[in-house]
């Protein structure tokens, strides 16, 4: 849901309070670079208010203004030590997808169970596969020289479809498949109940235009190990809607079942 807010007005109000703020900079208060400098360390925006569906929102943060000005307080630029001082703000495009969302929209599909999936901030993601690497691999700039893994899948117990991890990293497959829109990349978490057990998952962002299987690395730091059951929560996947829609991810991956790593040339 794209947020409704009056554009114009939160310009407005952001160059009025530059304006004002530079004027201040180039007043004799403050005849010296040192006391300009001092003085824009304290530097901070307005709280700045808008609608969204009846409701109040306001930004107070300096870090929420941004990709919205793109440049209309250039014309300060001439004033002593505040060339290139510039406010930005919200954009109307720009926000973290919830759950529900992720869901109608089908942006991942193949889930277990929607209501346990659902999270207020994203979608849980559930494990299919546990593998362990078996040889060394070769990364470089191009890809000209990549030689990826090889791995072997760890087999779950057939009665309990439960697996035993020492120490170490290992490679896991998620049940679910992800299918990222143009305006869009995506992010892959932890849950806590992991950390809490002495387990980590990395796995980093996945592009604009990406479809196909996620994994992640898994790192089990407990001494002592872990026990895991086929389709356990491990992470969750966030989305960011992006300002604009770009090229979109076209490399090698693109539509993998898998996690595994893939020899040659061609993007990652």
């Amino acid at each position: 849901m794209a947020l409704k807010q009056d554009t114009a007005g939160i310009i407005a109000a952001a160059e009025s309070h530059i304006t004002s703020y530079c004027a201040t900079l180039s007043s004799p208060s403050f005849p010296t670079s040192t006391g300009r400098a001092t003085k824009m360390t304290t530097y901070y925006l307005p709280t700045i208010s808008f609608f969204t569906d009846g409701t109040i929102i306001q930004l107070s943060d300096p870090s929420h203004f941004v990709q919205l000005i793109s440049g209309p307080l250039d014309r300060l630029g001439g004033l002593p030590d505040v060339k290139g001082h510039r406010v930005e703000g919200v954009s109307e495009n720009t926000m973290i997808l919830s759950g529900l969302q992720i869901v109608n929209r089908q942006l991942v599909r193949n889930l277990q169970n929607v209501i346990q999936q659902q999270q207020p901030c994203g979608i849980d993601l559930t494990l299919r596969q546990v593998s362990k690497w078996t040889s060394a691999a070769t990364i470089d700039f191009d890809n000209s020289k990549r030689q990826a893994a090889k791995v072997s899948s760890l087999p779950f117990n057939d009665d309990s479809q439960g697996i035993t991890l020492p120490q170490g990293a290992y490679l896991v497959d998620f049940n679910e498949t992800v299918h990222v829109p143009l305006n869009c990349m995506a992010s892959v978490f932890p849950r806590s109940s992991l950390w809490r057990s002495g387990v980590g998952i990395h796995a980093g962002v996945i592009d604009a235009g990406y479809n196909g299987a996620m994994g992640a690395l898994m790192e089990v730091k407990n001494p002592h190990g872990v026990i895991m059951y086929k389709d356990s929560k491990l992470a969750q996947i966030v989305f960011e809607e992006m300002t604009e829609n770009v090229e979109g991810y076209s490399g090698v991956y693109q539509s993998s079942t898998s996690s595994a790593g893939r020899d040659g040339q061609g993007k990652s």
